[in-house]
């Protein structure tokens, strides 16, 4: 008997084959990759709270106060942004995210889609790639925006080149809960959903992650490129005090490329001056861009002469670029920097300040030997100034 010869497939099937296929490579990634969601407040640029973006649909907490943690989860500090969202419990459960993380303290290469309501419901605001995610709690101090947010409380953290904002007219991705969906097929009441069901993982991730990729390009940068920072402001001022009033205006509410871009221009009316230079290194600090302000800062020193009239504003930067180290961990720069205020102290108050900034530095780099370095220096000044303050301290160093 002959051997019947297959028959060759038809366009359509070819096409049916090959959307099937296309399907379960979907889902093959959509069940592989570590997402999560979160529901935060609703805002057009999460820069913080301004009287052009407050956030709203928050829960009662935004209601009631006006203020919400979320609202700078867009905002790189130093090229990093950390994302907060309120959840139950002190701990998130990490091992819906990535099996066998049972017992880890974090989890990586997670993506974040952060979701809020707004006028026309749920819908993705944004999304975090290659983020890390933890599983308590995790917070630093930093009071660069003022005494309203002083603590980064987050369980997030990506590089600003991994996080993508979506512009308030371009979010239409809806995000289905889980009374209309049902259970485990949408968001509850929490505001994480692991999305870990199988149908979903099935149908709705790869939904999401298409949607994704293809509104990706519509995101602009969450962090200035190096151009936009060299770039000057177009205006003219015959004098540069005016220009650097108004900086400091537009840094206070939170214009803070414009007020950089505002200085370069008084730099190029005006030549550099050191005072020019050290106002526009503020700026940068106040823009959270440590690295860029910290060598601003630095270029602003060189300029600096050894005339008296230079003291203040050598103390001024030097001051600046000390909190900068301290701020971006850098512990053993800024006890430097501050054996250099210690040097060029001309009364007994600036010298108990470098002294007691010396102590705590060392504190916070554990370096316990130093520290007593600096409180037997201090103690040998003889001095009030900050005896209660180093009071606090001295008992741990004894």
């Amino acid at each position: 008997m002959t051997k019947k010869k297959p028959e060759s497939l038809t366009k359509a099937q070819l096409e049916a084959i090959g959307r099937a296929e296309a399907q379960l490579e979907a889902y093959k990634k959509a069940k592989a990759a570590k997402i999560v969601f979160c529901n935060i407040a609703w805002m057009k640029h999460y820069h913080g709270i301004t009287e052009n973006d407050k956030p709203k649909n928050g829960g009662s907490f935004v209601t009631e106060t006006g203020d919400a943690w979320e609202s700078l989860n867009f905002f790189p500090r130093n090229h990093v942004c950390y994302g907060y969202v309120q959840h139950r419990g002190n701990n998130l459960d990490l091992a819906r995210v990535e099996r066998g993380a049972e017992g880890a303290d974090a989890v990586h290469d997670v993506t974040v889609v952060w979701v809020a309501t707004g006028e026309s419901g749920r819908r993705i605001v944004g999304w975090y790639e290659h983020a890390d995610m933890y599983r308590e709690w995790q917070t630093f101090f930093d009071n660069t925006l003022g005494e309203a947010h002083t603590s980064w409380d987050h369980v997030f953290r990506a590089n600003e080149q991994d996080v993508f904002l979506i512009p308030e007219d371009e979010r239409e991705f809806a995000i289905p809960t889980a009374s209309q969906a049902g259970q485990g097929r949408g968001m509850g009441r929490s505001h994480i959903w692991y999305a870990d069901s199988d149908s979903v993982r099935k149908k709705f991730i790869p939904k999401v992650l298409d949607y994704l990729r293809s509104v990706k390009k519509k995101c602009p940068p969450v962090y200035p490129s190096r151009e936009d920072m060299m770039k000057p402001y177009a205006i003219f001022a015959d004098q540069p005090e005016p220009m650097e009033q108004l900086a400091e205006t537009l840094s206070e509410h939170g214009e803070h490329l414009m007020a950089i871009q505002l200085l370069n221009r008084a730099v190029a009316l005006f030549d550099a001056s050191p005072r020019l230079c050290f106002h526009r290194s503020v700026a940068l600090e106040k823009f959270l861009l440590y690295d860029e302000a910290a060598e601003a800062f630095k270029d602003a020193l060189l300029k600096i002469t050894a005339e008296k009239r230079e003291h203040d504003l050598e103390v001024e930067c030097l001051g600046h670029l000390s909190w900068i180290y301290q701020l971006t961990e850098q512990y053993f720069l800024a006890w430097h920097i501050e054996e250099r205020l210690l040097a060029i102290a001309d009364c007994e108050e600036d010298a108990a300040l470098a002294l007691y900034n010396m102590m705590c530095i060392a504190i916070n780099g554990n370096d316990m030997e130093r520290a007593r370095k600096a409180l037997k220096q201090y103690d040998q000044l003889q001095t009030n100034y900050l005896a209660d303050e180093v009071k606090k301290i001295r008992k741990p160093l004894q």
